[in-house]
């Protein structure tokens, strides 16, 4: 997750890459927190389309405008199973 210079506004997004020697199907979705973690009210999500062999994906949030900290928690899913990607930090 991304804060614009003037601190108005946060983007997130996913990075995915495929290590496999074939293509892979994914989805991606991004959700924001407020500090006290409760979920904003805002998810955004990526299709699920095809990543090619040993290459990269990237799936941008839209830019939500507030200057409040927050943080964004992501998950993949694939054909089989659904990751957890994690959370940022406090932005």
């Amino acid at each position: 997750m991304i804060r614009s210079a003037s601190g108005g506004s946060v983007q997130g997004a996913v990075i995915v890459r495929n290590n496999l020697d074939s293509i892979y199907r994914v989805s991606a979705t991004v959700s924001l927190y407020n500090s006290a973690g409760v979920w904003q009210g805002t998810t955004w999500s990526c299709p699920k389309s095809g990543v090619g062999a040993n290459s990269w994906s990237v799936c941008y949030g839209k830019t939500v405008t507030t200057s409040a900290l927050r943080y964004a928690q992501a998950a993949a899913t694939g054909d089989e199973d659904t990751e957890s990607l994690g959370r940022t930090q406090l932005i």
